[in-house]
């Protein structure tokens, strides 16, 4: 059944969405306080085994606590059988960040991620980032990452990276748009 709607649960401001609505998907938002709990990327399944989704939506739930591994962690977590999706608001905090990630970071870019990130990006603009990547996921059937650099699909390994794209290649909206027709 084609996806006709997403549900996002734990937010209830509105994202800019317009890439997502522009494929005939309605947004939905439902304010429900956010789980503090942790998820452990080794034991994923164990979250989604119980949820309840509608055939033609996907669920996203955005949490407080951290999305993380034996020697991973993550912004957010697609798991495309179940439809449904996990944003971690964690990561997002500027509070997150202390001495030895700044460090690293003036290193590499020469920046800090006040300066590449924090001063130019909301959580909100952050949380949107992260959803429509993992809802590329889905939309896609695909858990793996996009090669153009330029494409909101390519991989994510740090804030700075979160937010280099905002939209997905052309590759990526031909799979989006296949996946929704033949669906």
């Amino acid at each position: 059944m084609a996806i006709q709607q997403i549900i996002i649960k734990g937010h209830d401001f509105p994202y800019d969405l317009n890439l997502i609505e522009q494929l005939g998907i309605s947004v939905k938002y439902i304010n429900v306080s956010r789980s503090s709990e942790s998820i452990n990327m080794d034991k994923m399944n164990d979250h989604v085994k119980y949820d309840f989704v509608p055939l033609n939506a996907v669920m996203i739930k955005i949490i407080d606590g951290d999305i993380v591994g034996k020697n991973e962690w993550a912004f957010g977590l697609s798991f495309i059988d179940h439809r449904s999706i996990y944003i971690s608001v964690h990561r997002l905090k500027q509070q997150y960040y202390q001495k030895d990630d700044i460090k690293e970071c003036m290193k590499f870019y020469g920046k800090t991620p006040d300066e590449l990130v924090f001063s130019t990006y909301t959580e909100s603009q952050l949380i949107r980032y992260v959803l429509i990547h993992e809802l590329g996921h889905i939309l896609t059937n695909r858990e793996f990452h996009c090669n153009d650099n330029n494409c909101i699909m390519h991989s994510i390994m740090s804030i700075v990276d979160l937010t280099k794209n905002s939209h997905y290649c052309t590759s990526c909206t031909k799979l989006i748009n296949d996946h929704i027709l033949s669906v």
